[in-house]
């Protein structure tokens, strides 16, 4: 049986007209849909858009 291991992301983003770019980790299976929530936590958060810069796997899991 295989088993499926979570693997740890960064995701680089920067909040629309701020100037400072943050990270934030997420652990997940896939790298597919894994901004969404940040999005829209930001959204609700600022009523700003979140603009996503880069999602890289982290190298120590």
């Amino acid at each position: 049986m295989n088993k499926f291991k979570a693997k740890t992301y960064i995701i680089t983003y920067q909040i629309e007209d701020h100037t400072e770019v943050q990270e934030h980790t997420v652990k997940a299976f896939s790298e597919k849909n894994i901004t969404l929530p940040l999005e829209e936590e930001v959204k609700r958060r600022f009523k700003k858009k979140c603009n996503i810069i880069a999602v890289n796997e982290s190298k120590t899991n």
